[in-house]
């Protein structure tokens, strides 16, 4: 173990599934939840779980996994503390232009992410859900009574976007479930509440960055069900402009795709604030934006992160944990590259320590892995995640290049006391 820059320790540092082991694909899709005792890792077309130091346990072919016969795709997966259970939602091509459209949603039967998952292929029916709709994009956090999901919909462009949830007690059971689903912006993100055990809130959230404006920020009611409600809270103005170019790498012409400045990953929501972050443009670099949103009057508390002056950042990821005392541990992990330095693509974390507020963070974290360039590969992403075990660790997951060019994924265990 070595100590990182910001405050904390290293536990981990390992590669996860590389590019070969996702069948090749672009992008990686990668992210990773931290359960009791393993740590499971999802990317485009593959499913791996590892022990809490990087030792392979299981793995398989997502579709394998799912038992799909259509393309799946963009998976999202997440562990609930107070149930000791995995869950997972992964995308589809719509079979015909005539079929309904179609997610599916998987839950673990124990913690033991290798034993028996529920698997789901959910149909959606209605006016937000034309016949041939492709769910893209889909989003996954959670509360303590249910999943919280919402996607991007195409048929064949955009249409819309649409959230709902699903309660626990059903998915956990692989019983049936309904619910209604919502209008909402662009990539809203489903809220997770952030807590060791997960706590009850007397409400859950969606959130959506809109460049130019701020914040689109909803509020649902009874979750579980009956009665589902979901609200727009607020707009909460804190503009902003999405990154203003591609990602430059050295030694290549090739550039990589900074997203355009939607939040990537779920937020979390810990007592009265919802932390989240995305890309944003920093005197015409692509950077990083962090921050909270207090609920009881929806005021913005930002800040902005990269690693050095002339760096690229993007690509990034927040979790947050209750320290007690009003005070919070925060993780932010995201990727750069710093071609006047000759850096290529690497995996970045940083932290704040209870009572540190929402500082800039300006070159101080640490390093995980320095990659290379590549010119073979232009997607990337198209997210990484942050899962948080308890109160002081965390398992942060990004996509990084490999020497052969080919993307390769890096999974780092941190505690921050």
């Amino acid at each position: 173990m070595r100590p990182l820059t910001a405050p904390g320790t290293i536990n981990a540092n390992f590669n996860g599934i590389d590019q070969a082991g996702g069948g090749g694909a672009q992008p990686s899709d990668i992210n990773a939840a931290s359960g009791a005792t393993q740590i499971v890792e999802t990317v485009n077309r593959r499913f791996t779980v590892y022990d809490k130091s990087g030792g392979q346990q299981c793995t398989a072919t997502l579709a394998g996994f799912l038992g799909a016969t259509e393309d799946v795709f963009d998976p999202r997966v997440q562990y609930d503390n107070l149930n000791d259970r995995f869950s997972m939602v992964v995308s589809l091509t719509p079979p015909s232009a005539t079929g309904a459209a179609a997610l599916y949603v998987a839950t673990s039967q124990s913690g033991n992410a290798c034993g028996g998952w529920w698997v789901f292929r959910v149909t959606f029916n209605g006016s937000l859900y034309p016949a041939g709709t492709l769910l893209d994009y889909p989003q996954l956090g959670q509360d303590r009574d249910a999943l919280l999901l919402s996607s991007n919909n195409f048929n064949p462009g955009y249409i819309n976007s649409a959230a709902f949830s699903i309660p626990k007690s059903a998915a956990y059971s692989g019983a049936g479930f309904s619910f209604p689903a919502f209008a909402v912006s662009f990539t809203t993100q489903p809220v997770t509440v952030g807590g060791n055990p997960i706590p009850p809130t007397a409400n859950s959230y969606f959130l959506s960055s809109v460049n130019g404006t701020g914040y689109n920020l909803y509020r649902m009611t009874n979750s579980a069900g009956p009665g589902t409600t979901l609200t727009l809270q607020s707009t909460v103005n804190s503009a902003f402009n999405g990154p203003p170019r591609q990602v430059n790498q050295p030694g290549t012409a090739t550039q990589l795709d900074p997203l355009d400045g939607r939040i990537v990953w779920s937020p979390y929501q810990v007592g009265n604030f919802i932390w989240f972050t995305h890309g944003i443009a920093i005197a015409g670099f692509p950077g990083i934006r962090y921050g909270a949103i207090r609920l009881s009057d929806n005021v913005p508390f930002v800040a902005i992160a990269y690693r050095s002056g002339t760096s690229d950042d993007f690509n990034p990821s927040i979790g947050v944990s209750d320290a007690g005392g009003n005070g919070n541990n925060i993780w932010l992990n995201w990727a750069y590259t710093d071609p006047a330095a000759g850096v290529a693509t690497s995996v970045t974390v940083d932290g704040v320590l209870p009572g540190g507020g929402v500082p800039n963070l300006i070159g101080t974290g640490a390093v995980l892995v320095n990659g290379a360039s590549t010119s073979t590969n232009t997607r990337f992403g198209d997210y990484s995640s942050v899962s948080v075990e308890n109160t002081c660790t965390a398992v942060v997951a990004q996509q990084f290049f490999a020497a052969g060019e080919d993307w390769n994924t890096r999974l780092g265990r941190l505690s921050f006391c």
